[in-house]
């Protein structure tokens, strides 16, 4: 439903790779996810590096408090957004 209403021209996932560039163990299942996401909606989706997100996610919230931090969901948005912005960086 989501993509029906904002018909987005691409996709963005998270390249979980490790701290070397080397692929991560979870790097099979995010390369599944996009194959899956691209063949689905037949909209391109780009890989974004997320090494450092979370650990910046939890920079930003550190100075809020410990329910922000201790929760996972807002860890994993605030990481989200910290992915999207380096992709916006990348653009330019």
């Amino acid at each position: 439903k989501v993509v029906t209403n904002w018909k987005p021209d691409l996709f963005l996932v998270g390249n979980p790779l490790n701290m070397d560039g080397t692929i991560s163990k979870i790097k099979t299942k995010s390369d599944k996810f996009s194959n899956f996401i691209e063949e689905r909606y037949n909209i391109p989706v780009e890989l974004v590096d997320e090494r450092l997100s979370t650990r910046e996610a939890l920079d930003r919230i550190s100075s809020k408090n410990e329910y922000l931090i201790n929760n996972s969901d807002n860890r994993h948005s605030v990481a989200a957004q910290v992915i999207l912005e380096h992709w916006f960086r990348e653009q330019s």
